[in-house]
Formats: C-alpha cells, structure tokens, sequence
C-alpha cells in the first residue's frame, strides 16, 4: 500500500497490488494545505506541505482503513522533498536548507540538525553508511557530513580554546586536554600537532578510540619573548579534524632579587636546563605549609617525587637527578593547598 496526497487537503492509502486497478483503502483530511510528497515510517506517514506551504503532518496509518492525522510538525516553511532513512526524517526545506529530525519518537519528530544550503534546497540523496547527503541546491550540488549528527563520528575536548595567561619567559605552563569518542563507531586518532613553537605536544603514535573511550595530551606552553601568543591544536583523525585555538602570553621572568623573597609562591627556573646529569629545582613559599614537588612527562604519567611535606615560608632547593630518565621534556609542578606551579625541564643524553 502506498500513501499519496489527495487534492488541496486530503491524504488516501490505496492499494497497489493490482498496480492497472488500484483501489482506494482509506483516507482523511490534514491541516496543511496542497500536500506534496510523503514518506512513511512503521505505523506512521509523514506529509509535506509544497507551494510555499508550512508543516509537516504527522499521520497514524495503524489502521489503513482509518488513518487520523495526530500532530503537524511546524518547523518547516517551504517544503520540498522529504526522506526517511532508518530513523532519521530529512526534509529539503526551500532557502531554509536541509533539516534531520531524529523519529525516536515518531509521534513527535525532534529536529536534531540543519544545514543551511547556498540557494534554495529541492532535492537530496542520501548516503548513510558513510555519513554524506548530497543536495540539489537549485543551481549548485553540495555535499554536506551529517557523521556527527549520525554518530559515526564525534570526537570532543572540553573547550574549543585554551588561554595560558601570563606565563615567565622561558619557563612552562601545561594543559591537559582530554579526547573523548562520543561517537558509536571507533575513531582512529592520527597524530595531534601545533603550529606554533611556542606550543608543543607529545604524542606518539595514533591510537584507535572506542566508543566513550578517551585519550588525554599533555599542551605545553613556553614563551620564549615578553610578547602575546596564538596557535593552534590540531587533533587528526580519519575523517576530519578538530582545531583547539591556544593564548598565552610570555611575562618577564623575575629578577633574582625577587626570586629570593622570601614570601611568595613560585617555582623558579631550573640551574641548568637543559641539564644532562643533575639539575637544582628551588622553589618558595609564602607561609608555612605542606608542598609537593613533582615531576610528569609530557603524557601527565607522574615520574618523580622531589619533594613533600610541610615546610617553612621561604626558598628551598631539592636536586633532581637524571639518572634513569629518558631524554627528553619533563614538566616540574609546584604543588600546595590547591595552588600549583609549574616549569619545564629538559633532559639531554
């Protein structure tokens, strides 16, 4: 059986087994006028209204004899093709563009995603499988990644940018950033890169991420003037790439004057660094209190534990020993009472 539309405001279920006789089973009346093209999903049929007209009629053909038309989907205004692939409804809506309503409850269609298409959208095809719609946009042919909006592909970080502040000239600040694969596919993970030297990143070597798995890098920021900084982190995956915009800024580092005082909290610049064999890390406090010394690499894996316990207000100096270390770029954090500090180090063989 196929449901077609009927004159100005009507919808009619014929039957089409004797394709030179069809005969009509049923039919009813619909609140949008000149019904032009319908698609049905299970139990229910859905009608578009064309010539300018708005909605979509949502009816219930449970009972083909009796269909009864039991809600109008109103976010549509110039209708003029309509698609249902698995559960998802896409409608070619005029200089609207396209848009997916997901049918989970197909009473109540939920628009999920727009398109917003150059000209005036009139006609779809649709790939699924890979994640594509390609739309005839009047005089042009677009192509659009619904990948997101079908789950096929969806990575995400907690922001799409990331200020260091102020940070000394020629010292550290790092920034864990987390990958997670919302999708419901596996998402291959490339390599993740910065454009800037001032911004740099360790990874290895692609990982493979299953659905909700996550994956966490290790963003390093070390100015190297007294000037404002911006770059970019760029996660690639297989289908497409996701772009962390990055700030900071590089302060003057302190003079050793005030590095000596007594009364504040930092981590100072490491003596020597690079360093090969043994490098001194001092670092101050500004009141009696418990601290922590730690040194990380870059994938955040703490490796040392210089220092911890409580100490007086002041300057304190531990060595850090590279004996059994990889070379490489190690990140020293300053930790004490929810404040933390941090410098990188480096470790040459």
């Amino acid at each position: 059986m196929a449901g077609i539309w009927n004159g100005n405001s009507g919808f009619s279920i014929w039957d089409r087994t004797d394709l030179q006789n069809l005969e009509l089973v049923g039919g009813c009346n619909t609140s949008i006028i000149h019904p032009r093209r319908v698609s049905v999903y299970g139990d229910y049929a859905y009608v578009i209204a064309g010539m300018g007209s708005e909605g979509i009629s949502v009816i219930s053909i449970e009972d083909p004899g009796n269909p009864r038309e039991i809600y109008v989907v109103e976010e549509i205004d110039d209708g003029n093709n309509i698609s249902i692939v698995r559960d998802l409804m896409f409608v070619c809506d005029g200089t609207a563009g396209i848009k997916i309503f997901d049918l989970e409850d197909p009473e109540r269609p939920e628009l999920v995603a727009r398109y917003d298409t150059p000209a005036c959208a009139t006609g779809m095809a649709i790939d699924i499988d890979e994640g594509y719609i390609y739309v005839a946009d009047f005089c042009d042919i677009s192509i659009y990644d619904m990948s997101r909006v079908l789950g096929i592909w969806n990575v995400q970080v907690p922001d799409d940018s990331h200020d260091f502040g102020e940070v000394d000239v020629d010292s550290s600040a790092a920034w864990e950033v987390t990958i997670t694969n919302a999708a419901v596919q596996p998402v291959d993970v490339l390599s993740v890169t910065t454009d800037s030297a001032a911004f740099s990143v360790e990874f290895d070597e692609a990982v493979t991420l299953d659905p909700g798995e996550e994956a966490t890098v290790s963003v390093v920021f070390t100015p190297t003037e007294s000037r404002g900084y911006a770059g970019a982190l760029t996660i690639h995956t297989e289908r497409r790439d996701v772009i962390v915009e990055l700030s900071g800024a590089g302060a003057p580092q302190s003079t050793p004057e005030e590095q000596n005082m007594p009364h504040q909290f930092a981590l100072h610049p490491t003596h020597p660094n690079p360093f090969n064999d043994q490098t001194q890390v001092i670092f101050s406090l500004d009141r009696p209190c418990r601290a922590s010394v730690l040194l990380y690499d870059l994938a955040g894996r703490e490796v040392i534990r210089l220092a911890d316990g409580r100490f007086s207000a002041g300057a304190h100096q531990v060595a850090l020993c590279g004996d059994g270390l990889a070379a490489g770029i190690y990140l020293l954090r300053l930790e004490s009472a929810g404040r933390t500090a941090a410098r990188n180090v480096v470790l040459v063989r």
